[in-house]
């Protein structure tokens, strides 16, 4: 009887410990499918941040391009402006258009200054 206690005890162990080496395999499969999820996962944010990495290097490329055309763009105004006449250069050639309009101004011929002159001159004479 002590062989056939001792043969149950056996089995009883071997069972127990089947039932721990099934409970263990199904723990590692469960850890096994978490680690597969979790790297996955990790896998697929790791994509999307370099999709968004490269579009907005993308952008970055694309603003550098625009703020060098706008620089460009600001320096061809800059040298036709200082091509351009100033305010007060512009006040000075009209009114030098204004002296010399014809509608505004008159001018005298060469015979009607040598009358005045001749005129002044006797005036001169008849004061002395």
């Amino acid at each position: 009887m002590a062989a056939e206690g001792s043969e149950k005890d056996i089995v009883n162990r071997l069972n127990d410990n089947s039932r721990r080496i099934r409970q263990l395999e199904e723990t590692s499969r469960n850890l096994q499918e978490q680690a597969k999820n979790l790297e996955e996962r990790v896998n697929k944010q790791k994509k999307e941040t370099n999709q968004k990495t490269q579009k907005l290097e993308e952008e970055v490329d694309k603003l550098q391009d625009r703020t060098e055309n706008l620089d460009a763009e600001i320096k061809k105004l800059q040298r036709k402006a200082r091509k351009l006449v100033t305010e007060r250069e512009f006040q000075e050639i009209e009114e030098y258009m204004d002296i010399m309009n014809p509608v505004n101004s008159s001018f005298v011929t060469e015979e009607e200054v040598e009358n005045i002159v001749e005129e002044k001159l006797k005036e001169k004479r008849d004061s002395l």
